[in-house]
């Protein structure tokens, strides 16, 4: 990786090392900063829409009460968040699996269920607490690795140990800031998806798969959203699942429902006919003098009474 003072100088050496690199599936790619990427973003929807948008600063965002700069894009600027997801996004997106717990010291049974799920008995996994299994490696080891490229891959991610936690908080203290622990996890899921996605997806088509639990997503997403230059995409986990057969159970009750209250109002629109029907038959006995109060008198009439 190298290192330029402005993105012109950077250009021009890609460019150059690319016209001039003759290793087989090696390629170089200019990596921009989030804020380069917005910047042009920006620029691309005011061209197209004929609009003078500003920046959303932090500032702005933190008075607009959002949680994040990145949430305050996403809400205020739609259009230019879809754009930035098309320059920053690779050409695969990262499946990420939420699930309600994931525990370190469950990870053994978390890979076994996954490899399951996503039937690759055999998938390489990259996560801490598992110890002498096949096709694993802990994230110090992944770090840098190029062992992973072509191939597919998957990654548990975990809560910070509290020897991490408290160096984290640390850095918040020293630094005046709220989130090393966040862009430490993120850093940790950013580095393990460039061992087979980004530069080294030479041909697309590889996954890349990333176990995480609903709490830590929670807190992580809004910043591995700002800090990841990676697409993705939520699977349908188990609480989707739950929610897809709720919401079409749900539908089909309100079908039923419906027709329920379809085939009652029918029944008492001919319920009330009827009723209205035998009082217009006794208004016409009345005026016959036909009516009358006793059932046996009205059984001895029958053979006299012409309706």
């Amino acid at each position: 990786m190298m290192a330029f003072s402005n993105y012109d100088m950077a250009i021009e050496k890609c460019n150059e090392f690319n016209n001039n690199c003759n290793i087989e599936n090696c390629i170089g790619v200019l990596v921009m900063s989030f804020s380069k990427v917005y910047e042009l973003a920006l620029s691309e929807e005011n061209t197209v829409s004929g609009k003078s948008e500003k920046q959303i600063t932090r500032t702005n965002a933190a008075q607009d009460r959002f949680q994040s700069k990145l949430t305050a894009i996403q809400n205020r600027q739609p259009n230019v968040w879809r754009r930035i997801q098309q320059i920053s996004a690779p050409s695969s997106p990262v499946d990420v699996h939420r699930l309600n717990s994931v525990k370190a010291g469950e990870n053994e049974r978390t890979l076994k269920s996954i490899r399951g799920y996503i039937n690759q008995p055999d998938i390489h996994a990259v996560c801490n607490s598992i110890s002498n299994s096949a096709n694993v490696t802990n994230y110090t080891k992944a770090l840098g690795s190029n062992k992973f490229v072509g191939e597919n891959l998957l990654q548990i991610i975990n809560y910070t140990t509290p020897d991490e936690y408290a160096s984290s908080q640390i850095i918040n203290k020293i630094y005046s800031m709220e989130c090393a622990t966040q862009l430490h996890q993120v850093d940790l899921i950013n580095q393990v998806i460039g061992r087979n996605l980004g530069f080294r997806e030479a041909h697309g088509g590889l996954e890349h798969h990333l176990i995480v639990s609903y709490g830590l997503w929670d807190e992580l997403w809004p910043t591995l959203m700002e800090y990841s230059r990676y697409g993705f995409t939520a699977v349908a986990d188990a609480k989707k699942r739950r929610d897809t057969s709720h919401n079409r159970n749900k539908s089909t009750m309100n079908r039923l429902i419906k027709t329920r209250d379809e085939e009652d109002a029918y029944s008492e629109e001919i319920r009330v006919s009827r009723y209205t029907r035998i009082d217009q038959v006794l208004d016409v006995m009345v005026e016959a003098g036909g009516y009358y109060d006793d059932a046996e008198e009205w059984n001895a009439s029958q053979n006299t009474f012409v309706s």
